[in-house]
This record gives structure tokens, sequence and C-alpha cells, in this order.
């Protein structure tokens, strides 16, 4: 699947994260999501995710402002 600097083989499944050494099929090396994943409760384009992030930080700022 892929080759690390040092020509040993990553295989599918193998405790490897893909990192800048490796070769090959990286799209294929797992990518470990961790516990956060489960926080994950719907997909969003990058664009709606930056609209949401500047519109509540527009709150916070109006928010303070006032304190």
């Amino acid at each position: 699947m892929a080759t690390s600097a040092d020509g040993t083989d990553v295989l599918r499944y193998q405790r490897k994260s893909p990192s800048a050494d490796l070769t090959g099929n990286i799209e294929a090396v797992s990518m470990w999501a961790g516990q956060g994943v489960s926080t994950v409760k719907e997909v969003q384009s990058a664009s709606d995710i930056v609209r949401e992030i500047v519109y509540e930080a527009k709150v916070t700022l109006k928010r303070i402002q006032y304190v």
C-alpha cells in the first residue's frame, strides 16, 4: 500500500498514521479519528463551518461589549 522513508512497507489497517515520509497509496492508510469522532453531529462544507464561526464570533463580541 505505502512505503516509509526507511523502506518499510505499510500494510492496510496497520497502526501507522500517514506522514510526510510515506510514499504510495497514502489515501488508503488508516486515518485514526479518536474519541472525538463521536461528537460529530453533522457533515458541513468548509464554507458553512467558517460562516458559523464568524456568526458565533459576532454574537459573542456583541454580548461581551455590554458586560
